[in-house]
C-alpha cells in the first residue's frame, strides 16, 4: 500500500470523527497527526519513524510552499501528547495537512 493512499485513509477517518462533532474531534487528532507525519516522511525522503516533528518543521520551512505548514504542523503534532486541542485546533490541523497532500500529490507527480 502506498504511503499516499495510507495517508489519505488516516484522514478519511479524521474527517469522518470531526464530522460527527466536537465530542469525538480528540480521535480525529491522531488520525490527522499519523498522516501528516506520513506526508512529512514521504515529502523529505524519509522513513516514517524517522520524522522528527521539530527538525521536518524546521526543514519545511525553509520552503516557500511549505512554510505555512510547517507552523500548522508545528502545534498540533504535540496534540495528542498534551492532550489540549480545541474542536477548532482539530479542523485547523485537519485542512493544513489535507492541503499539505494536495501539496505532496503535486510534487510527486504521476505514479
Amino acid at each position: 500500500m502506498s504511503m499516499l493512499f495510507e495517508a489519505e485513509k488516516k484522514l478519511l477517518m479524521a474527517d469522518y470523527l470531526i464530522g460527527l462533532g466536537p465530542g469525538f474531534h480528540s480521535g480525529a487528532i491522531n488520525h490527522i497527526v499519523d498522516a501528516a507525519n506520513i506526508l512529512v516522511a514521504e515529502y523529505l525522503h524519509l522513513g516514517v519513524s524517522s520524522v522528527s516533528p521539530i527538525l521536518a518543521g524546521k526543514k519545511l520551512a525553509e520552503v516557500e510552499e511549505t512554510k505555512s505548514f510547517a507552523v500548522s504542523y508545528g502545534v498540533f503534532w504535540k496534540f495528542p501528547i498534551t492532550k489540549n486541542a480545541s474542536y477548532d485546533d482539530v479542523v485547523n490541523a485537519y485542512k493544513a495537512t489535507k492541503s499539505f497532500l494536495g501539496l505532496v500529490k503535486r510534487t510527486r507527480g504521476p505514479a
